[in-house]
């Protein structure tokens, strides 16, 4: 079965708004003060009720906090609540895990304090959802905007990380791309709240890790349980204080230290071309790792293993080409 919104989804009668489940919108918040209202004032554009908003300030030093404060007292809608933290930091996968316990939604969609949703983009997911009761989570595409919220690139997938979406929509590929070709954009996810459980779920972000993201997709795309619909629901804020724009040299070693903890230890859980991507793709993040801790690992090994990379990325892709799906815009 592919993955993608596809007729079977649309086919599903509605339930009456009194039965729809909560959705809660987890926004970790650190130093946005100028991006944070915009964030919360797209809860409201995005239509999709009931909706609860859950921030959690985690130790910001500007004025976040009080930001965030003013708009939920100004906020009279209903159907739409918010609720307000404020804990010492403890980084943003600490945050997440929290707000995941913080959250009362049956659903839940991830959005950085930065960036905002798009109306209708909720709704999609959640039907999405509702066709596809094997997923625990499903992601979308996302606008690419400026500082100022203006639009700098139409599909974030497309234009930033160069992603396929005939491999995104078919559950034959879908790993091999995020493996391959990493990167999905912020405010783009809606798991269930049963994703968390690790017994049953994918199971909670690794607090250790600063590559949370990547760990927590891969996991669930090795069960099968992560799922593409072709449809803009957030947009991804492009900006000098994005996370990766102001790495230093120290926080680009653990970066790499990271990855190739997350590469190496989720290639257990793939087998075949996938498996090997993921050991591959380890071994290039301690060559790096290794550079930047004055050590220069061999440019043969370096240089052969991106050339597996790239050779498994085109096989991949002409794949992709003979099998794939089309994606079609919801």
């Amino acid at each position: 079965m592919g993955n993608g919104l596809h007729e079977t989804e649309a086919a599903a009668p509605d339930p009456p708004l009194s039965e729809r489940p909560l959705v809660s919108v987890l926004i970790p918040l650190y130093n946005h003060e100028r991006f944070i209202g915009r964030c919360l004032e797209s809860l409201r554009e995005t239509g999709y009720r009931p909706l609860e908003g859950v921030v959690l300030d985690d130790g910001s030093t500007d004025g976040s906090s009080s930001a965030a404060a003013a708009w939920a007292a100004r906020l009279r809608e209903p159907g739409l609540t918010v609720q307000l933290h404020r804990e010492p930091n403890r980084g943003l996968p600490g945050a997440l895990n929290r707000l995941a316990e913080l959250a009362r939604g049956e659903l839940f969609v991830i959005l950085a304090s930065d960036d905002f949703l798009l109306p209708g983009g909720v709704e999609v997911r959640w039907r999405s959802l509702r066709a596809h009761p094997e997923w625990l989570g499903v992601f979308g595409d996302a606008v690419a905007v400026d500082e100022e919220g203006r639009t700098v690139h139409a599909s974030a997938l497309e234009h930033l990380t160069r992603a396929n979406k005939r491999a995104l929509l078919d559950a034959r590929f879908i790993a091999r791309e995020l493996i391959l070709r990493w990167g999905v954009p912020g405010g783009a996810l809606m798991v269930r709240r049963s994703a968390y459980d690790p017994e049953r779920g994918i199971g909670p972000y690794d607090a250790s890790l600063s590559f949370e993201d990547r760990d927590f997709y891969l996991r669930g795309l090795a069960r099968g349980a992560i799922g593409f619909v072709d449809a803009l629901v957030s947009a991804y804020r492009i900006h000098p204080e994005n996370t990766f724009k102001t790495v230093n040299s120290e926080r680009l070693k653990r970066l790499f230290r990271d990855l190739r903890l997350v590469e190496n230890h989720n290639a257990r859980l793939f087998r075949g071309l996938d498996a090997v991507a993921l050991r591959a793709l380890s071994r290039l993040a301690e060559d790096r790792y290794r550079e930047l801790e004055g050590d220069r690992p061999a440019r043969l090994r370096q240089g052969l293993l991106w050339k597996l990379v790239g050779a498994l990325y085109r096989w991949h892709s002409l794949q992709v080409r003979l099998r794939g799906r089309r994606p079609s815009r919801a």
